[in-house]
């Protein structure tokens, strides 16, 4: 079980002959509001932004682990590059009697060699040794550092790469000497370089290392393409590597669901909320579909973080002015050696210091906001990635004497 929690005061409970928080003590204060209601609502309609469905694959709605007429749901940030694991072969132009294909989308760019069909310089290979998941780009300049491996961005990306827009790229790569990837419009006019210094095709690297920001900027219309290799010639240098699991989202939206929860509980329903101290807890599981996973679906990337957050709104509009400790509360998760969410996971975040009862600004109702968001957003979009995560049995309880003990 994961467990974070966020220290403060808390309102504990009076010791006597009566119990005066009876009717709170483990009683989940959402019951009824699974993640198969239509209470929970996405941040986007839009399907290459958000995924938000009851999965129909059998293996995923396995609920063996969790509590009894639990419903399962998907979680998922697509991946805005088509292709981006390189399993999809159905769109490439394939050479005869050569293994591999030219991954649609990506062109060779410049250099003494550019109209030659650079099968042999780049090309999706599935029988190296240095395979990072099944089928894999190699990409490889020869003795040419002018000729680079370019990927068209404003063509090919699912949302038509809109303009002053903030996307992020991230991508699993081998590389035995210096590699450069660059973000352009197909000329030495440079925006982004990402220079990554000498690694090894014995092991595999994720981008963005920690000193590089994986954020671009769709800029003016035209062509803007993500380039392995650089057009700056006093930069350029050979380039030889694996490359896979390339993800680029956009990273300037949120892409969570959400529940919202009346202070004041009108139905009667449930007991009314309270100053003090909340556990919000989910179950979550790696998505077997995963291009990763037992049953692999083309493209669909493994789930990397969970993020748990609450919120006070006042009528639909965050509440800040009047309590500022209300603003929103984040906790962040990520499968480890000790827990892998290979199977059912009980996530639990703790939020202390809980305060209710704001004064209103006139607009409307106090709400509280709890969101689940398949990815880290503890720090904007910097962290952020595509990935498909399983999810069930939400549920929030007050704790009227604090975080229990043994979970402090």
């Amino acid at each position: 079980m994961s467990i974070i929690v966020f220290t403060g005061l808390f309102l504990a409970a009076s010791c006597g002959l009566s119990d005066l928080f009876s009717e709170y003590r483990e009683v989940n204060l959402i019951e009824g509001y699974g993640f198969d209601s239509e209470s929970w609502v996405p941040d986007q309609t839009a399907d290459y932004y958000m995924n938000f469905e009851t999965p129909s694959e059998s293996a995923a709605l396995n609920t063996s682990g969790l509590p009894e007429g639990a419903s399962v749901m998907r979680l998922e940030i697509p991946n805005l590059m088509p292709n981006g694991d390189f399993e999809d072969t159905s769109g490439g132009d394939q050479e005869a009697g050569v293994d591999g294909f030219q991954p649609e989308g990506w062109e060779g760019a410049g250099g003494a060699f550019s109209d030659i069909i650079p099968y042999f310089y780049y090309k999706v290979v599935s029988s190296s040794s240095y395979l990072i998941t099944n089928n894999t780009f190699y990409f490889n300049n020869q003795t040419d550092k002018a000729y680079s491996f370019r990927y068209n961005l404003s063509a090919n990306l699912e949302d038509g790469f809109i303009e002053n827009k903030t996307y992020s790229v991230r991508f699993e790569f081998r590389a035995n000497n210096v590699t450069l990837y660059q973000y352009n419009d197909g000329t030495s006019n440079t925006q982004d370089t990402w220079y990554v210094e000498t690694g090894s095709l014995s092991s595999i690297r994720d981008f963005p290392l920690p000193e590089l920001d994986p954020l671009f900027t769709a800029y003016d219309s035209g062509n803007w393409y993500f380039t392995i290799g650089t057009l700056e010639a006093d930069y350029q240098t050979l380039q030889q590597g694996y490359l896979d699991n390339v993800r680029i989202i956009r990273a300037d939206i949120d892409q969570c669901i959400r529940l919202d929860l009346s202070v004041i509980d009108s139905s009667g329903s449930r007991p009314d909320l309270l100053n003090g101290t909340y556990s919000f807890s989910i179950y979550v599981r790696q998505d077997p579909t995963n291009t990763k996973g037992p049953v692999p679906v083309n493209n669909r990337m493994p789930g990397a973080a969970v993020s748990l957050t609450y919120r006070l709104m006042d009528g639909g509009t965050e509440e800040t002015a009047a309590n500022p400790a209300a603003a929103g509360t984040v906790a962040v998760f990520a499968p480890s050696e000790d827990s892998d969410w290979s199977s059912w996971t009980l996530l639990t975040a703790y939020f202390e210091n809980v305060q209710v009862d704001i004064q209103t600004q006139g607009t409307g109702e106090i709400t509280l906001e709890l969101s689940v968001c398949p990815t880290d957003i503890s720090l904007g979009g910097d962290n952020r990635d595509a990935g498909s995560i399983l999810i069930a049995s939400p549920s929030l309880v007050f704790l009227p004497d604090g975080i229990p003990e043994a979970e402090e």
